[in-house]
């Protein structure tokens, strides 16, 4: 069953004022973790399940880019995405390899699906519809790789919406080789990657890199993480 539609909920919101209008808009929060994958069977099953439970959606784009024909995974990660769709039916979306020319064209498939249903109801473009500020509070992307895990800092998924009503980017903390040593713009409101917004604001979030994890943590990772689906 899919999530209640944002659309609907700023309708309503539109007809309400005041702190009727505020409840409205904290409780229709959707927040999205988006995955671009392709050949990560080795970290992908933690990778999902550290955000499962805190995010409303999980949306996986599988396949290479930069290829005239599509190129799905073929190690073994379509397999784990299958498995966790049937556990989580309602929450895991997949969306199949195709000829993508860049990164940028992959990852609107995020867009496209999330936001693409509600732009057709409403007779909006995408991008008339992503400019609507009611409509950009109500949904947050969160973006990940699928050699990347949530490590702390999930409540500021939620916090943000009303911290920074005005922010459109924010930077999270990744931990790579060596410690969490980088800053990137990794949750959004509602954007295009044709048209990014910058990040002025940096969240106390860390996802961490699991590549880099020696292995005997990577396999206490999968045991309390993966397996626990």
């Amino acid at each position: 069953m899919r999530a209640k539609s944002p659309l609907r909920s700023m309708k309503t919101m539109r007809a309400t004022q005041g702190n009727d209008a505020s409840r409205s808009r904290h409780e229709t929060h959707l927040i999205v973790a988006c995955f671009a994958v392709y050949n990560e069977a080795r970290t992908l099953g933690m990778a999902v399940n550290s955000v499962l439970g805190i995010v409303d959606k999980v949306v996986l784009v599988d396949g290479i880019w930069g290829t005239d024909e599509s190129a799905p995974s073929d190690d073994g990660t379509l397999k784990i995405i299958e498995d966790l769709r049937h556990a989580y039916p309602d929450t895991i979306r997949l969306i199949g390899a195709k000829s993508w020319r860049n990164e940028a064209e992959k990852r609107e498939e995020y867009i496209e699906e999330i936001i693409g249903p509600d732009a057709e109801a409403s007779g909006l473009s995408i991008e008339d519809l992503i400019g609507d500020p009611l409509y950009d509070n109500f949904i947050l992307f969160f973006i990940l790789d699928g050699d990347e895990a949530l490590f702390c800092g999930a409540e500021w998924l939620r916090l943000v919406q009303d911290s920074y009503p005005e922010e459109r980017a924010f930077n999270i903390i990744i931990w790579n080789k060596g410690g969490p040593n980088t800053l990137h713009p990794r949750v959004y409101r509602p954007f295009s990657y044709r048209n990014l917004p910058q990040a002025r604001v940096t969240l106390p979030i860390v996802i961490e890199h699991l590549e880099y994890l020696r292995p005997a943590k990577r396999d206490l990772w999968r045991r309390a993480q993966y397996d626990k689906s």
